[in-house]
């Protein structure tokens, strides 16, 4: 089920249950527009990375609905990369009193422009 499929030169899809982009930025780096529902979607998308040499460098999350943001946690873990959102969602995410486990509170949202970067990394 998760295959990665060329759109044009450095356009990519990946086909899971919510279609993930991919961006190749140059040989080796890439970002993903969105992670996926899971903890299991982000360690097949983990794999196919690894499949291509590719390093993720960013995921730009569309929204926050589980199924867009749900490998996350598990990529930025595992690659060090960095997670963007839209200002109102980082907000939401970063703040709400029912997004209240550890790994949310230490979230933090930068400031820069309308995407803001969410650092979800154990201090």
């Amino acid at each position: 089920m998760y295959e990665l499929n060329q759109v044009s030169g450095n356009s990519y899809y990946i086909q899971s249950p919510a279609k993930i982009g991919l961006v190749r930025l140059n040989g080796t780096d890439v970002c993903l527009i969105d992670s996926g529902n899971d903890k299991e979607a982000g360690r097949k998308v983990r794999q196919l990375l690894d499949q291509n040499g590719w390093r993720l460098t960013a995921i730009y999350n569309t929204h926050s609905n589980a199924d867009h943001i749900g490998g996350n946690q598990y990529l930025q873990n595992q690659t060090g990369c960095k997670v963007y959102a839209p200002g109102i969602e980082c907000a939401t995410r970063c703040s709400s009193p029912r997004f209240s486990t550890a790994a949310i509170r230490r979230r933090i949202c930068g400031t820069s422009s309308s995407w803001r970067s969410r650092a979800t990394r154990r201090s």
